[in-house]
Parts: structure tokens; sequence; C-alpha cells
């Protein structure tokens, strides 16, 4: 093999397709169970999806997200629209980009952030932070893997429009003109070859419907719609009741069960087998440091107890713990209650801990 055939040299564009999984995760389709919305409630099913295809969705949807936390900002509305018969997505928010161009770099601010890796807003790192996005790749890599990306925004004076294709590798000329709705839309047509796929079959549709319903339960302050829909969850009580009436709560009184119940992990991946799950990583580090904590001991139970015992012990506790009784700071004694539940409460979670203790 010749020099010039064992070493290459990339531009970012062939690195990011030729190595997806540095920046967007499998491209490999995965089986498993998972939740999905169906008739207003949440049922578990088993799905084939494709991670990298639900992470570019993903990279669109949560800057609007993250924008509606800056100071300042009026946006407080986002819609997802996937069309069916095109296979195009479209999110929408009424925030809006400075339709500006960068003073040092020369390039419309909405041209630099949808179209170069390492560019954003999210460089500030003595910034509080509240958002998803860090690495200011997110965006591009939705252009790159999309046969068409289209931006169009509005800062409140000017109007901004420019559509990609070709994977990032064309690109028409900006449009600009005055305007006053601020607003922020992204449309894209995935290329579905990446990805093995010919288009939004159902399985990946009922899934990022799940993703902007979880998304609208972790900002009840944002009206959120999905396909024209308004998902109409104003608490983290409304979001439980799409899986269960039968739950313990004091969230309509002081909000305590979001407060409690606030992180959420990336539910994407699927991380491994059984044996290399993220419960059971948790769990080997933290014998590994000799903390691993006695669930049944903090709920005041026997190993072999049954599910309405553990139920039972919970609810006991939890009352007895919560702040608005004890009238002191039990935050911590609440965050080892209501962990100890979420694993022995949850069947294949408690098999794994069992093996543990």
């Amino acid at each position: 093999m010749s020099v010039d055939k064992k070493f290459k040299k990339l531009d970012d564009i062939d690195h990011v397709i030729l190595r997806p999984g540095m920046y967007i995760g499998s491209i490999k389709p995965h089986k498993a169970t998972k939740w999905i919305v169906e008739d207003d409630k949440m049922i578990q099913k088993e799905v084939t999806y494709n991670p990298g295809l639900l992470k570019i969705f993903d990279e669109i949807v949560t800057n609007s997200v993250d924008e509606s936390k800056r100071a300042g900002s009026k946006l407080n509305t986002v819609k997802v629209n996937i069309d069916r018969a095109t296979n195009y997505i479209n999110i929408w928010d009424n925030g809006g980009i400075p339709v500006v161009k960068h003073t040092q770099h020369k390039e419309w601010i909405p041209e630099m952030i949808f179209s170069n890796l390492k560019s954003g807003s999210n460089f500030n790192d003595e910034e509080k932070r509240t958002g998803a996005g860090t690495n200011g790749v997110g965006s591009t890599l939705t252009n790159i893997y999309s046969k068409e990306f289209t931006v169009t925004t509005c800062d409140g004076a000017n109007h901004f429009t420019q559509t990609f294709s070709n994977n990032m590798r064309k690109r028409t000329a900006p449009k600009t003109k005055k305007s006053t709705k601020g607003f922020t839309e992204i449309e894209y047509l995935v290329d579905f070859e990446k990805f093995a796929l010919t288009g939004i079959d159902d399985d990946h549709f009922k899934m990022i419907e799940k993703r902007v319903y979880d998304i609208a339960a972790c900002n009840t302050g944002l009206k959120i719609y999905f396909n024209g829909k308004l998902i109409n969850i104003k608490s983290f009580d409304d979001y439980i009741k799409y899986y269960t009436n039968d739950f313990f709560s004091e969230s309509k009184k002081d909000k305590t069960y979001e407060k409690y119940h606030s992180d959420w992990g990336d539910d994407y991946e699927e991380i491994g087998k059984r044996g290399n799950s993220k419960e059971e990583k948790e769990f080997r580090d933290q014998i590994s440091n000799n903390d691993l904590p006695n669930y049944y001991e903090i709920l005041g139970l026997k190993i072999d107890a049954s599910a309405q015992e553990i139920k039972n012990n919970f609810r006991e506790l939890a009352k007895k713990s919560h702040p608005d009784k004890t009238k002191k700071d039990s935050e911590k004694e609440m965050i080892e209650i209501n962990k100890a539940y979420e694993i022995l409460s949850d069947v294949e979670a408690r098999k794994k801990y069992d093996k543990y203790i």
C-alpha cells in the first residue's frame, strides 16, 4: 500500500460521515422495548430505531429549548412537525437569531452557527449552564446528515433564509429582508441512506414523538406542539399520569416532585447488554468506592419485600421526610428515598441491583 493511500486527510464533512460514532453515536439499527405515546397514554413496545437519526433531531430541538432558558429570552413556544408524506422535519420557535454579520468572520450569524463545526454561543464557560449544548457542533451535524437543510429566522428587525443541500456541500446565497416578527425555523430532509433507512417509519415517528413529550415534561413553562397538537403538560404530575394514575406526589402543593426528579438522561443510545447496563455500571462504580447504598435499609424493607410493601414503605417515608412535614432541610434524605424507590420498584433494575448487594 502506498503512503498516499495509507495516510488520509479528511475535511470536516467527510470525517463526520466516516466516523459517526464520534459525533452522533451509532447509526446501526437497535431493537429494544421503549415507552411510546399511544392514545394519550405511555405504553411499552418493542421498536427498531437508529440512535444517530434521533440524535440529529435532538440537536435541533434542544437549540430551541436552550434558547428559552437564556436570560431575557422571550421564547415560549416550540412546534415540531413531521410530514410523513415527504419525510421533512420542521422545528419552529418564536425566538430569533441575530441577523447580522460577524465582525471578525464576515459571515451571517445564522449561516455561521448552522454550517460550521465548533461554532455557536455556548463557549463561555463562566456562564451558568442550564441547556444541552456545550461543544458547538450539534446543529451542523444535522445539516451534514441531511439532503436538504433550510434555516429561516428573524430577529425582530431582519429576516434571513438559506438552504443547504448534499450533506452541506452546497448552499444557496443567504437572502435577507426587513421583518418584525421574531422566530426561527429549521426544516430538513434526512439523508436516510446514511442510516440504512428509506424514510421516517412508524417506530422512528413514535420515538421522536416520545422525545417531544419528555421535553414538554421537563419544560412546563414552554408551549410545545407536536404535529399541530399542544402537549398539555403543566406539571410533572401531568406527565406521570401518562404512565399511571397510581403514584404518590405532593408536587401539586409545592413542586417538590419536580425538584427531586429533574435528572433526565439521554434515552436514545442502547448502552449495552444486560451485564453492561447503565444501572449495573453505576452499581459497580459504587461498589468500587465502597458507597453502594442499601436501598432496602433506606426504605426499611427486607430483601424479599413485595412490590406492595415497597410502595407502602416509600409512601410512608416520603410523607414523614417531606420538608413540609419536618420543617427542616431534608432534601438529601428525600433524594435517597426516591432513588431507593426508583430502583426497587422497577423489576429489572431491582434484579440488577440485587446481584451487587
